[in-house]
């Protein structure tokens, strides 16, 4: 690290006064910000807007515009059924709506992004400053980074705001640790850790792979003053824990999946993909891509800090011969490596080996940073090297003032011959026009213009204000912007949802149903669904999704429009929207709506009479039960609720379950057996019925069984490749052909069943199929009620097979359970209040079902109009996941539910931490603990004194 041997310009600048350095400071700030603004003025003037995901923060903003809430209470309604939105760093969502207070809306998040970048060349200035406490320097390598068009890839290739508006920590962060670890006051400490905590808030990325391993490196690679790796190793360990403290809501909410996709190779990528063919001929063109990159280190930077620093370098070269002074290179080492290791990252990045490298458009920001840090500490190192040497001071002025000079020459030859111009032209080369279509969003973006715009954007049949309907979109390039300008939530979005790779089959399943394959159904072509299937999924997934508008096949676009097989079931009317008049693209700008019959969905929130049936099962179990109802003539949620409850039986009273009207028992877990048996017994003598399944593997796959099942005693195993069906005469057989029933295999293996004797049957039981003359699936009267028994795992048969004799046979079961006839609408009125706050107000009605997803945080309550009112326990429902929430009402009178989301226990706690520790750093840093050291103080004598009369009382007695 740097030394504290004082060196002539050492002496002269610690001479100063405070407020001459102040000063001082301030006109060097004017300078660089007056050079610089040239770029900020073109970024916010320029149209088309650049960056690709510009509009997403435009989105999280207007979402804080319609009902500011803290950040646990952040809900985002408006793609994939809702999520709490701080799970994406919403940091600089909070700090442009406090902007667009004063400026329209997209203004405010340019102008906030070029605040930022103001933050970060100033914050480099003042690192650089730390380090060299050269003026002159410090200025021309601050400019140099506000030149380096690299710094703003992330902003004018990429769009990632968030990770953009974050890179200021960086030189802010570093140049607190350097004079911490010049001078070793805590509250330089204090400060870099609160920034670098913070930065985790704004985009973790910034943290993880620039700020700590410098700081790591900073910390252990600092061996001028000893190796003290005990205090190094406190030092580091503080940083490191406190940071994450303050930064625990994004880290505890993303680890997992951040970690997932940490490191992955091209060989990875090729593989995971689901649109790439992994042939060599592409693995070879993203290599030449990848090891492209790396030249562009210095060819999207200004040559400023390099040419500095190699000069610098040599002259350091220089000092360290004449004055022998070999520690000087303890000073220079730390920085030498934070370089190296900087330049291997994105080595590795050309070598097709990426490390949370987030795209290569994030790999050369911090590149002028870097080096620029290089060349100060040269020059530090050499002055140090220099005025040990020169013993006198005449001598000392007279170097500092030579090197100051090849400093000026240095940097003024090198401004001159890269200028401004060039860094504009390199971000016009290098950028990208954001994603957003068509082109007139792009193009005018006042509010004044973006309230005409939302009367052009959609035809005249599509209110965008309303919010108890969906749009489908399956073009990003729509899905991005379409929030910010209209209340009506998407089926799909822009972000994904904050769900792991296994829990997104249904989004993936409504995709499908929606799109098509050189012109089949995909489904069909790609999955060998049957047609009849196929439909019955589309439609099933429409209704549930709550879609009754749809955008796609606009002139120009891979995204096909409504499915031709659909079309005719679906579709009420379509317009096509012509924007051809304003566009910048050779391509034609059109926009493709159409809207479906009223019939054919349902709305997101409510009231209804459906019947619900309870499913216990894992989260993969239900999805199968889920696929099994939505496999034959839709039985969407106008027909059928079918309710997620988990696997285990004993974690559900009877009260509650008396609430169904039937229950699937699929993968489930038993418990208490005898308490969950009985209970369940009770349930269906009061008139109810249960299918449970022994053929997927449970408890009672095998041996003797309760008196709750019809059968005494089956055992699970194979019983051969072909099926050697007895149907009864019961009526779920009827008009059923089994014999076209699909093979009992899997995987080339025999499908494994559970069955038993036609001996253990108990008194009253019905067969209602045999399999080699074995009991495979049978029915018991209980009371008033029906207990049904499968063996088969049929729901996973059904929905692996896609056998239509087979979706007949559950469809009949399903009626024999059920009413499964449409039942007409019920009267209700909905009030979108807030995203936060939804009313519906009816009655005559059994429940309420509000297709959103029923994250933790979200409560429900009923009010009469006498004033009766109560607590309303939301289950999850429905084709989603975690699901869509549905409460029963307490009875059919007329009455006003509410549902409010105010986020979860858990998110509360780790945000009021966070903040209350960005609150304790700041009155430390700020007022030197002042207020914490009397809370401390008060608190301990208040302990003290506790104890000491309970010492007291304990010695009387």
């Amino acid at each position: 690290m740097v030394g504290e041997r004082g060196g002539s310009l050492m002496k002269i600048i610690g001479k100063l006064t405070l407020p001459v350095l102040i000063l001082l400071h301030l006109l060097s700030i004017s300078l660089i910000i007056y050079i610089w603004k040239p770029i900020a003025d073109w970024y916010i003037n320029f149209r088309p807007l650049f960056g690709v995901d510009f509009h997403l923060l435009v989105t999280i903003t207007q979402l804080l515009k319609q009902n500011f809430v803290a950040p646990f209470a952040l809900w985002n309604y408006s793609g994939f059924g809702g999520w709490p939105a701080f799970i994406y760093p919403p940091l600089h969502g909070y700090i442009a709506y406090f902007f667009s207070n004063f400026f329209d809306l997209v203004y405010s998040i340019q102008i906030w992004m070029m605040v930022s970048a103001a933050l970060f060349i100033i914050g480099a200035y003042f690192l650089f400053f730390a380090i060299s406490r050269n003026f002159l320097l410090s200025i021309f390598l601050s400019i140099a980074v506000g030149f380096s068009g690299g710094v703003y890839q992330t902003l004018t290739w990429a769009g990632s705001l968030p990770s953009y508006g974050t890179q200021a920590a960086l030189p802010w962060s570093l140049m607190f640790l350097v004079l911490y670890l010049k001078s070793f006051k805590p509250y330089y400490l204090l400060s870099s850790v609160l920034i670098a905590g913070i930065s985790i808030l704004g985009h973790p990325l910034i943290f993880v792979v620039y700020i700590l391993p410098a700081v790591s490196i900073l910390i252990f690679a600092n061996l001028s003053g000893g190796w003290r790796i005990f205090s190094k190793i406190k030092q580091w360990l503080f940083f490191l824990l406190v940071s994450l403290l303050i930064g625990l809501p994004l880290f505890y909410s993303t680890f997992e999946g951040s970690l997932q996709a940490a490191i992955q190779t091209d060989t990875e990528r090729i593989s995971l993909s689901t649109t790439t063919a992994a042939d060599k001929e592409y693995q070879q063109i993203q290599q030449t891509f990848s090891r492209a990159q790396v030249q562009r280190v210095v060819t999207d930077n200004h040559l400023l800090p390099f040419i500095m620093a190699a000069t610098l370098g040599l002259v350091f070269v220089l000092s360290l011969i004449i004055s022998r002074n070999l520690k000087s290179m303890l000073t220079v080492l730390p920085y030498v490596l934070i370089t190296a290791y900087f330049f291997l990252y994105v080595w590795l990045f050309g070598e097709g080996i990426s490390i949370y490298h987030g795209g290569w458009y994030r790999l050369f920001w911090s590149v002028p940073i870097w080096i620029g840090m290089l060349a100060a500490v040269f020059w530090r190192a050499s002055v140090d090297n220099l005025n040990t040497f020169f013993k006198t001071k005449t001598l000392r002025l007279a170097t500092i003032l030579v090197l100051n000079l090849v400093v000026i020459y240095v940097g003024a030859i090198h401004l001159v011959s890269y200028p401004i111009n060039l860094t504009l032209s390199n971000l016009i080369y290098r950028g990208q026009v954001t994603s957003a279509h068509p082109d007139i969003l792009n193009l005018r973006i006042s509010e004044v213009d973006r309230e005409k715009l939302k009367e052009r954007l959609v035809p005249a049949w599509l209110d965008g204000e309303s919010s108890n309907f969906r749009f489908y979109e399956g073009d990003q390039t729509v899905n991005i912007w379409w929030p910010s300008m209209f209340k009506m939530p998407l089926a799909r979005g822009y972000i994904d949802p904050p769900i792991n790779a296994s829990q997104r089959g249904y989004i993936f399943w409504l995709d499908s149903a929606l799109s098509e394959s050189e012109g089949e159904p995909q489904l069909v072509k790609s999955f060998k669904y049957p047609l009849e299937t196929t439909i019955s999924n589309a439609l099933f997934l429409v209704d549930w999704n709550a879609i009754r508008y749809f955008e796609g096949g606009h002139i120009g676009n891979v995204y096909t429009p409504v499915p031709k097989y659909l079309q005719e079931l679906l579709v009420n009317k379509t317009e096509t929207l012509d924007f051809n008049d304003e566009k910048y693209t050779n391509r034609p700008v059109t926009l493709n709506y159409y809207e479906f019959k009223p019939e054919v969905t349902s709305p997101v929130m409510a009231a209804t009479n459906v019947p619900t049936m309870g499913v216990f099962a894992s989260d993969q179990g239900y999805e199968t039960v889920i696929r099994l109802i939505a496999e034959k003539d839709n039985l969407n949620s106008q027909v059928l609720i079918p309710i997620k409850l988990g696997r285990s039986l004993d974690k559900i009273d009877l009260t509650t379950l008396q609430n169904f009207d039937a229950l699937y028992l699929y993968d489930y877990e038993v418990g208490d057996g005898e308490a969950v048996f009985r209970r369940l017994k009770q349930y269906v003598t009061d008139g109810k019925k249960v299918f449970i399944d022994t053929g997927v593997e449970v408890k009672q796959s095998s041996g003797e069984l309760p008196d709750f099942f019809p059968i005494k005693k089956v055992q699970r195993r194979g019983m051969g490749k072909e099926w050697k069906l007895d149907a009864s005469n019961h009526p779920f057989n009827q008009e059923i052909d089994f014999q076209k029933f699909s093979a009992p295999i899997f995987d080339e293996s025999e499908w494994k069943l559970s069955y038993g004797e036609e001996k253990e049957l108990r008194s009253g039981a019905q067969i209602i199929l045999k399999n080699k003359n074995q009991v495979v699936m049978a029915t018991y009267a209980v009371g008033s009620g029906k207990v049904i028994w499968s063996g088969l795992n049929f729901a996973y048969h059904v929905t692996r097979n896609h056998n239509q004799e087979e979706a007949k046979f559950a469809k009949n079961i399903f009626s024999g359970m059920l009413d499964l006839s449409k039942k007409p609408p019920i009267p209700f009125q909905v009030n979108f209040k807030n995203p936060n706050l939804r009313l519906i107000e009816g009655e005559n009605a059994k429940g309420v079902l509000f297709k959103e997803q029923a994250y933790d945080g979200w409560r429900a309550w009923y009010e009469t109009p006498s004033g009766k009112r109560g607590e309303l326990k939301i289950f999850k429902a429905g084709p989603t996941f975690p699901g869509y929430m549905y409460v029963f009402l307490p009875s059919k009178d007329k009455m006003e539910v509410k549902f409010s989301f105010s986020g979860s226990l858990e998110h509360k706690v780790i945000i009021t931490l966070s903040g209350l520790l960005i609150l304790l750093l700041l009155e430390l840093i700020l007022l030197r603990g002042i207020i914490s050291g009397k809370v401390k103080n008060y608190t301990w004598n208040k302990l003290q004194k506790r104890t000491q009369k309970w010492w007291e009382k304990e010695e009387e007695d």
